[in-house]
C-alpha cells in the first residue's frame, strides 16, 4: 500500500508506453489545432490586407486622373491654348485620350486645337447666307409692307 500512495512523477507515467501514446496523440491534436486557427487568422489578416491595398490602389489611380485633368485645365485655360470655359471639361478628356507614351500632353494639346479651332478662343465663325438676295444686293430702306404694297400697285397699273 505505500506504492499506492506514492505520487508519481509527469516523466515516470510518460514511462508507460499507454500513457506515452495518449499524451502524444493529445499534444499532436493541440498542436494542429493551433496550426489551424493560425493559419486562419493569418489568411484573414492577408485578404483584409489585400482588400485595403486595393481600395488604397484605386483611390491613389483615381487622385492622379484628377490631378492631372487639373493640370490639364490649367494649361488648357492659359494663354497658350485659350479654351473656351464651356468646353474645358470636353476638350481636356479629348486631349488625355490622346495622351501616349510617344505623345505629350502639349503636344496632343496643339494637334487637338489645330484639328477642333472652334473649342479655342481664336476660332472664326463664318455666316454663310442660304437664302437668296432678293433686292438684287441694294439696301433696302423700306420696310416689308411698303416694298409688298408697291408690288401690287405696279400690278395693278
Amino acid at each position: 500500500m505505500a506504492q499506492e500512495n506514492e505520487v508519481l512523477t509527469f516523466d515516470e507515467i510518460l514511462t508507460d508506453k499507454v500513457y506515452k501514446a495518449e499524451f502524444d496523440r493529445r499534444l499532436a491534436k493541440a498542436v494542429e489545432t493551433a496550426r489551424a486557427k493560425l493559419e486562419l487568422e493569418h489568411t484573414q489578416a492577408l485578404e483584409t490586407s489585400t482588400t485595403e491595398l486595393n481600395t488604397l490602389k484605386a483611390q491613389v489611380e483615381a487622385l492622379n486622373k484628377e490631378l492631372t485633368s487639373e493640370k490639364a485645365s490649367g494649361k488648357l485655360t492659359g494663354k497658350e491654348y485659350g479654351c473656351k470655359p464651356e468646353f474645358l471639361k470636353f476638350v481636356a478628356t479629348e486631349i488625355n485620350s490622346l495622351v501616349t507614351d510617344k505623345l505629350d500632353f502639349d503636344s496632343a494639346a496643339k494637334q487637338f486645337k489645330e484639328d477642333n479651332p472652334q473649342y479655342f478662343n481664336q476660332a472664326v465663325v463664318v455666316k454663310k447666307s442660304t437664302s437668296p438676295d432678293l433686292s438684287g444686293g441694294k439696301v433696302d430702306t423700306k420696310g416689308e409692307n411698303d416694298g409688298i404694297n408697291d408690288f401690287i400697285r405696279n400690278k395693278g397699273d
